[in-house]
C-alpha cells in the first residue's frame, strides 16, 4: 500500500534518491526508499513500504497540491525514465551514474558543452522514443510575438520571460529562474530534475516537444494578456 507525505522545503534540496526512510520534515512511518523533485517550493513522497531493498519511486511536486490515490499525478516520473535519463547523460558525458544527481546542473557541475547538450538531446529522444524540442521556450515564444523584446533586456529574462520559463515543460523554480537573471545563466544552471521534467512532460502528453512548449507558452501569454 502506497502513502503520501508532504513537507514545505525550505533549504535547497540535497538529498536525490534518499534512501533508509524520510528526512527530517515531519515524523512517518519506516520506509524503503524515497526520492524528490527538483522542486524547492513543495516536495511530495510516494513511497511504498517494504521488508527488501528496493529502487526508490519518483515522483514530481504539484506546487502545493496534496495528492491521494484518486487525484490525478502529472508529469509523475517513472523510476525507470529517470534512470533512463540519467544512463544517457551519464553515457554523454563519460562519467559514472553515482556521479550523477537530480540536483546537478548539467553544465556547471558536471562540465557539459554546447555538443553534449545536442548529444543529450537526440540520445534522450531515440532512448525515450519522445520528439525532443528543437526550439527553446524563448524562440517559440518570439515566433509568437514577433520579437523577444518583452523576454529580454541585454540578455537578461524580464519579468514574461521569467514566466515563460518557469510555466514551460521543464518547469524551472522561482529560485532557478527569476527576473534579471541571463539565458546564458539560467542554462548553466539548468539540472539534471529539469531534463527530466521535460522528457516526462513530453512523454505524458503524446505531443512533439515543440508542440508542448508552443502551447504552453500561448497559454502564458493568453493569460498575460487578458
Amino acid at each position: 500500500m502506497e502513502q503520501a507525505i508532504t513537507g514545505r522545503l525550505n533549504t535547497s534540496l540535497n538529498y536525490t534518491r534518499y534512501t533508509g526512510g524520510l528526512p527530517p520534515l515531519r515524523k512517518a512511518p519506516s520506509l524503503s526508499g524515497a526520492s524528490a523533485s527538483c522542486d524547492r517550493t513543495w516536495i511530495i513522497y510516494r513511497v511504498t513500504p517494504c521488508s527488501e531493498s528496493s529502487l526508490p519511486h519518483v515522483f514530481s511536486s504539484m506546487r502545493g497540491e496534496l495528492f491521494n490515490n484518486k487525484t490525478e499525478i502529472k508529469h509523475m516520473a517513472s523510476t525507470q525514465l529517470v534512470d533512463d535519463i540519467i544512463e544517457v547523460i551519464a553515457d554523454v558525458l563519460e562519467m559514472e551514474i553515482d556521479e550523477i544527481e537530480l540536483d546537478s546542473r548539467i553544465v556547471a557541475d558536471l562540465g557539459a558543452d554546447s555538443l553534449d547538450i545536442v548529444d543529450m538531446s537526440f540520445s534522450l529522444g531515440k532512448q525515450l522514443s519522445i520528439k525532443m524540442p528543437q526550439k527553446t521556450v524563448m524562440m517559440h515564444a518570439e515566433d509568437i510575438l514577433g520579437d523577444a523584446n518583452d523576454m529580454l533586456d541585454n540578455d537578461a529574462v524580464t519579468e514574461l520571460g521569467a514566466e515563460l520559463l518557469r510555466s514551460g515543460p521543464n518547469r524551472y523554480s522561482e529560485e532557478d529562474v527569476y527576473p534579471g537573471k541571463t539565458l546564458a545563466e539560467i542554462f548553466a544552471d539548468t539540472k539534471v530534475c529539469h531534463w527530466v521534467n521535460l522528457c516526462t512532460a513530453i512523454k505524458n502528453s503524446g505531443l512533439s516537444g515543440d508542440d508542448l512548449i508552443q502551447q504552453q507558452v500561448k497559454a502564458v501569454l493568453e493569460t498575460e494578456a487578458a
